[in-house]
């Protein structure tokens, strides 16, 4: 039996190409919707590039494309002049171009289903990986379609006009005082040091009562409260546990008030007022005492597909959850998590921010400030984050400092915007589990 062809309409490829060398603006109508690798036919796919090359560099005309298919060395390839020219001349109406473009795009959302499909069905047949694993990779690989597919490989040419375009923007809208150009967390200390999140792991490692947790709650509030959805994952801690905490943060109320039955009118209607707001924000807290990774990647698949999107997702902690395959050896077995977190996160293509703790050499030292030595027995950890920071609070050590309620973020490790070895500082409201901007000199 003969597979049939993949879908595709060469008849609306050469009208989109023809189109587009007749009409100098053209490109600027469909380029956002459209990609070389959405044509069927290779020879097709270059005439596109070489059309987008010339529009980014004053004008598309035969004459411009085809010097830039002679500068690819794709002119003879390409069909040379006399192929440009019969695309022009069998074009029955240029203008139409955007409906032509759309059923380019059509094809080429077919097939990329097609693929996803057959990919999904080699997940779901691979018994060496875990059930749930597969099957989130699966639902992965359909949600890519959805999102229009992903491109994983480019080449140096779109590489660097993706760049060209990415640095003109960023030089056309210079950044306001207190802006970042990746997620804002609503810690301020934090966001300057980091820029905000990229689609990054992050890790935030500190020895126990450093404050971990109240520092991922609170940059979780403040990405679902700028209407960003957000998925927090708790292990040692309920969700109603967590759910006191942020209500706390955000109120500036008291927790211990509250259970005391001692909070004053005033702090209960704020406490209420606070409990409506984030009753509105984009926020799942998913409580599950066996956390594994495929978990972590299923859960944020299903809030994709209900929501259409999920901006972050945060893992308290790390050295709690539970390998897919147990070695007997715990320092394997955080190795194998961290790895496939690391490959979660990538699949997800989101930040996923994670706690993690530290061995007890710190409490050894004079200097009680975390290396990224002190990750070393955990395995791969400090090997597959992304961003590393550290956390650490004089008071813990020294409750009568000066500095008692000052939290030093250190950033140990940094491969994604900043050199590591910068830190920042902010003020630590203990009452509140909450961090604070630190005041300004003469304030």
């Amino acid at each position: 039996m003969t597979r049939p062809l993949p879908p595709h309409s060469i008849t609306a490829e050469e009208a989109t190409l023809g189109s587009l060398l007749l009409l100098p603006d053209g490109y600027g109508l469909i380029s956002g919707a459209l990609e070389a690798e959405d044509f069927y036919k290779p020879q097709h796919r270059t005439l596109y590039e070489a059309i987008g090359a010339a529009s980014r560099n004053g004008g598309v005309d035969p004459a411009t494309v085809a010097d830039h298919l002679g500068r690819m060395k794709q002119l003879k390839a390409a069909g040379g002049m006399p192929e440009l020219m019969r695309l022009m001349n069998d074009v029955v109406t240029p203008f139409q171009v955007e409906s032509y473009a759309a059923t380019v795009a059509d094809y080429a959302l077919r097939r990329r289903a097609i693929g996803a499909l057959s990919t999904a069905a080699k997940h779901l047949y691979d018994l060496e990986t875990d059930a749930q694993t597969a099957h989130a990779r699966a639902e992965g690989e359909l949600m890519a379609v959805r999102r229009g597919g992903e491109r994983h490989a480019v080449t140096a040419q779109q590489l660097a006009s993706q760049l060209y375009d990415q640095m003109q923007d960023w030089m056309e809208h210079p950044l306001a005082d207190g802006e970042v150009r990746g997620l804002p967390t609503g810690i301020r200390a934090l966001d300057r040091l980091l820029g905000g999140l990229q689609p990054a792991q992050y890790i935030i490692a500190a020895r126990p009562s450093m404050g971990k947790t109240a520092m991922m709650l609170q940059m979780a509030s403040g990405i679902a409260e700028a209407g960003g959805r957000v998925v927090f994952f708790t292990i040692e801690m309920s969700a109603e546990q967590c759910g006191m905490r942020i209500a706390s943060c955000v109120s500036q109320v008291e927790l211990q008030q509250i259970k005391r039955g001692k909070a004053s009118e005033h702090e209960m209607h704020r406490l209420m007022g606070t409990l409506g707001r984030i009753g509105d924000w984009p926020l799942k807290i998913i409580d599950q005492s066996t956390l594994r990774p495929g978990d972590v990647l299923s859960a944020v698949r299903r809030e994709q597909i209900a929501h259409g999107s999920v901006v972050a997702v945060f893992v308290d902690g790390l050295w709690l959850m539970t390998p897919t395959k147990e070695t007997g050896s715990r320092v394997q077995d955080v190795g194998s998590i961290s790895r496939e977190m690391k490959r979660v996160q990538r699949e997800l293509d989101v930040p996923i921010v994670m706690a993690h703790q530290l061995n007890r050499n710190v409490e050894y030292r004079s200097d009680k400030r975390p290396l990224l030595a002190d990750l070393r027995e955990t395995g791969d950890v400090e090997q597959d984050a992304d961003v590393v920071l550290m956390l650490y609070r004089e008071g813990v050590y020294e409750p009568k400092s000066e500095r008692a309620n000052v939290m030093e973020i250190l950033c140990r490790k940094n491969r994604v915007d900043g050199p590591a070895g910068t830190y920042g500082e902010a003020v630590w409201r203990g009452k509140f589990m909450r961090l604070d901007e630190m005041a300004k000199e003469g304030e």
